[in-house]
C-alpha cells in the first residue's frame, strides 16, 4: 500500500471530525461547551496553566468521543443483529467518554468557579446563594447511591426508572440545600414546590412509582442535611 502523504493525512483527519459533527449530536455538544469554555478562559485571564489544563481536558473529550463513535460504527458494521459482546464494546467505550467528561466538569470547576463567584452580582442580589461546596458533594453522593440501588435491585436503567427515582432525590437535594442556607422561607418553600413538580412529573410519566418517587425524595433529603451538619 502506497504511503500516503502529511496533506493527504490532514484531509482525512478533517474529514472525519466533519462527518462526525454531522452525524453526532454529542459531538456538537462538546465542541459547543468547548467553545464557551475558551471564551471564558479568555475572558477571565486564566493563567498559562489553567488555560493548558482546559485545553488537555477539551482535547481529551473529544478526541474519546471520536474514539468512540469509531467504535460503534466499526461495531454495527461486522455486527449486524443483537450481540452482548458488541453492547458490552459499545458501553465500555462510551464509559470512557463519561469519565473523561467528568474529569472536565471538574477541572472546570477548579477553574472557572471562584473566579466567577469573584465577578460582580450588581442587581442579582436576589439570587440564592447556596453553599455550593457541599451541594456538589451531597449531589455526587446521592447519584452514587442511586446508582448502587439500581443495580442492588435490578429495575430500571441507571438514568430511567428503576428503585429509587434519581431525579427525586437530586430535586429534594436542591431544595434542602436551599432550605440549610438559611434563605427566606419564601424561596425555600418553592424550591420545595419545584422538586415535587420533577417528582410528580417522574409518576405521571409512568417512568417510576410514587414509591420510587418518595425514597428517592427522601434519600436526597436525609444525605444534604447530614452533610450540612457534617461540614458546616
Amino acid at each position: 500500500m502506497k504511503n500516503k502523504s502529511i496533506s493527504s493525512s490532514f484531509d482525512n483527519a478533517i474529514k472525519g471530525i466533519i462527518v462526525a459533527l454531522r452525524s453526532e449530536r454529542n459531538l456538537r455538544l462538546h465542541i459547543f461547551a468547548a467553545a464557551i469554555a475558551v471564551m471564558l478562559s479568555i475572558l477571565l485571564g486564566l493563567s498559562k496553566l489553567e488555560i493548558a489544563a482546559v485545553l488537555f481536558s477539551i482535547s481529551l473529550v473529544i478526541s474519546l468521543e471520536l474514539v468512540n463513535t469509531a467504535i460503534e460504527k466499526a461495531v454495527d458494521l461486522f455486527t449486524s443483529e443483537y450481540s452482548e459482546m458488541a453492547g458490552f464494546v459499545k458501553d465500555v467505550s462510551a464509559a470512557a467518554v463519561m469519565v473523561a467528561a467528568i474529569n472536565a466538569a471538574a477541572i472546570g470547576y477548579l477553574v472557572f468557579f471562584d473566579k466567577l463567584l469573584a465577578l460582580p452580582l450588581t442587581g442579582l442580589d436576589s439570587i440564592i446563594e447556596i453553599d455550593i461546596n457541599i451541594l456538589i458533594i451531597a449531589l455526587a453522593i446521592n447519584i452514587a447511591l442511586v446508582i448502587g440501588l439500581k443495580l442492588f435491585f435490578k429495575r430500571g436503567s441507571y438514568i430511567k426508572g428503576g428503585f429509587p427515582s434519581g431525579h427525586s432525590a437530586v430535586a429534594f437535594s436542591v431544595a434542602t440545600a436551599i432550605a440549610m442556607s438559611e434563605e427566606k422561607l419564601l424561596a425555600s418553600a418553592l424550591a420545595f414546590v419545584l422538586a415535587l413538580i420533577v417528582s410528580e412529573s417522574r409518576v405521571h410519566s409512568n417512568i417510576h412509582t410514587r414509591m420510587e418517587a418518595v425514597a428517592g425524595a427522601a434519600i436526597g433529603i436525609l444525605i444534604t442535611v447530614i452533610l450540612f451538619k457534617l461540614l458546616r
